[in-house]
């Protein structure tokens, strides 16, 4: 059943890739950081995005799947004075009857946060804005798949803004 369901999600996140669009947009104002490692991940809705009806959305699992892809590129350092905190500003996921009978008529899953690294003192090092959306409906409209999919998509843009 573990097979099944890594398959699924990594058949979810093969086909977000190729559909999604988004990106990554550093404050250029703080620079690219000396050392990307960081201690720990914390993940947390905005005041705003608190309003918005977000069930399907976990922040504990998009915190899990970046800190997952973090540690996969050995940039989990829990001897790092640097500390990530990842604001989901943004979620707009369709509802899996509206992913699969009417695809992206019904617009895009998308997921929009913004990433702060601090350091020790609690000074901002770094802040990136990662967008993620995707149309993908039909057969990967569960909603599980589509969601693993699109945190496992986040954090790949996490990664990439702390490393490029």
């Amino acid at each position: 059943m573990k097979i099944a369901k890594l398959l699924a999600v990594l058949a979810s996140s093969v086909a977000l890739a190729a559909c999604s669009t988004g990106g990554v947009k550093r404050d250029e104002s703080l620079g690219k950081l000396a050392n990307p490692k960081v201690a720990s991940v914390r993940a947390y809705f905005s005041e705003e995005a608190k309003q918005v009806d977000n069930k399907a959305f976990n922040v504990g699992s998009l915190r899990d799947e970046v800190s997952r892809q973090l540690q996969a590129k050995n940039l989990l350092d829990a001897g790092s004075t640097q500390r990530m905190e990842v604001e989901v500003t943004r979620v707009y996921f369709r509802s899996t009857g509206a992913a699969v009978m009417l695809g992206a008529m019904a617009g895009n899953d998308e997921v929009t946060g913004n990433v702060y690294v601090k350091g020790a003192d609690g000074k901002l090092l770094s802040k990136l804005e990662v967008v993620v959306s995707s149309p993908s409906g039909g057969v990967l409209a569960q909603a599980g798949n589509r969601l693993d999919g699109m945190y496992a998509l986040f954090a790949a843009r996490v990664v990439r803004g702390l490393t490029e």
